[in-house]
């Protein structure tokens, strides 16, 4: 199984056990770069957060670390959390994206996530900061004297 983008080669035979006789084949398989793994909008009024999971699997045979620094972005509204996991091999774990809009906005947005292991996936994200619908008011009771 391939899990970065490159030319993989590699040779098969097969034999018959009675006669001896073979024959093989030369494979060369070509990966390409994985498009966008998921589309999804996050939608939040202004100061307030939303959050989407992202779920990481691990196909392989060894404990992977995945590190918040290994996503990538340019939004100054988001957030990626938690800042590290271990994955354990075969399982998946999940990273959760949180959109905070400070301003009345829509936007594109591409995460990427880069992994020396795992290789690389990308996530393509709508953005958008919509008005509050209602303005909550602070109320403070302190005594004076």
């Amino acid at each position: 199984m391939a899990l970065k983008a490159g030319v993989y080669k590699f040779t098969t035979t097969f034999r018959e056990k009675v006669t001896g006789e073979y024959i093989f084949y030369t494979f060369a398989v070509t990966v390409e770069e994985s498009k966008e793994i998921e589309k999804f909008e996050l939608v939040s009024p202004v100061r307030e957060s939303v959050t989407h999971p992202i779920v990481i699997e691990n196909p392989t045979n060894e404990d992977i670390k995945v590190t918040r620094s290994q996503f990538t972005f340019t939004n100054d509204y988001l957030e990626i959390t938690p800042d590290e996991l271990v994955i354990k091999a075969h399982e998946a774990r999940e990273f959760n994206v949180n959109f905070r809009p400070l301003i009345v906005s829509e936007q594109q947005q591409e995460i990427v996530f880069k992994n020396p292991t795992l290789g690389e996936f990308k996530y393509s994200l709508t953005l958008k900061g919509v008005p509050q619908t209602s303005l909550r008011s602070l109320a403070f009771k302190c005594a004076l004297g």
